[in-house]
């Protein structure tokens, strides 16, 4: 790895570390800097703040518990079961390997959404190639993102001060799935899916080792350090062509 790469690492490491053991909120910037030995600028210059980072680390999750999906499904296969399955997948890896802090500040702190508003809408349009959808994009981003996102963090806070004891923890996957579609499509539909997408889910979580291996970590890094160095260049190419348009 190059000398970027190595620090984006060690931070992105440390990061996951602490927010496994302590939660987001428990844990400090300058606890991430001591742990990774990397100097509080350099946090701030790879992410901008720990929200960012904690965004970070939730894509990485993401994609760890997925990674062996496609073996299986695709998006196209079948849009509604691949919803069900990638979200209890990621749901049931947080809780039960040693993250449910990290998941509940990250509901709490609203950079779940964030992480969530930075997917594609593409499901809703997939589905409209097997059901009549008149929804306006609005009524998409309204029913598809935001009202899903609203129930799960809903359930997930307040069941920690004791309110609805009936809906059991295994049950919110498929609640979140429900709001997103029972707008656009019939509730069967998506019921009938569900015993399966709770066997695939539990195939993909039961041999994740609960710390993401360091060969994926790096892989991601090395993705996004990729991604930082276009994103400046291409500031900089805009900059010098603003540069060449003035008139001294």
């Amino acid at each position: 790895m190059d000398s970027k790469t190595t620090t984006v690492f060690h931070i992105t490491k440390a990061a996951m570390q602490l927010f496994r053991e302590k939660g987001f909120d428990a844990t400090s910037i300058r606890e991430i800097a001591s742990t990774s030995n990397v100097s509080l600028g350099m946090i701030n210059h790879y992410f901008g703040n720990k929200e960012f980072l904690g965004t970070q680390c939730l894509n990485i999750l993401s994609v760890y518990c997925t990674q062996h999906l496609p073996q299986r499904l695709t998006l196209e296969d079948d849009p509604i079961l691949y919803d069900l399955v990638t979200t209890r997948v990621l749901f049931q890896f947080l809780r039960l390997h040693g993250y449910s802090l990290f998941y509940r500040d990250s509901l709490k702190n609203d950079f779940f959404f964030k992480y969530l508003s930075d997917t594609p809408t593409i499901l809703v349009k997939l589905l409209s190639k097997q059901y009549t959808i008149t929804a306006s994009d609005d009524e998409i981003q309204l029913y598809s993102r935001y009202m899903p996102y609203m129930m799960e963090k809903t359930l997930i806070l307040k069941k920690e001060m004791g309110l609805f004891p009936t809906i059991d923890y295994d049950r919110i996957p498929y609640l979140i799935v429900l709001t997103a579609l029972n707008h656009f499509i019939p509730e069967q539909d998506i019921a009938r899916r569900d015993p399966e997408a709770i066997r695939i889910a539990g195939e993909l979580v039961a041999p994740l080792d609960p710390i993401v291996p360091d060969d994926l970590l790096i892989d991601f890094v090395a993705q996004y350090v990729k991604k930082l160095q276009a994103a400046s260049a291409n500031l900089k190419s805009s900059w010098l062509h603003s540069m060449n348009q003035m008139k001294f």
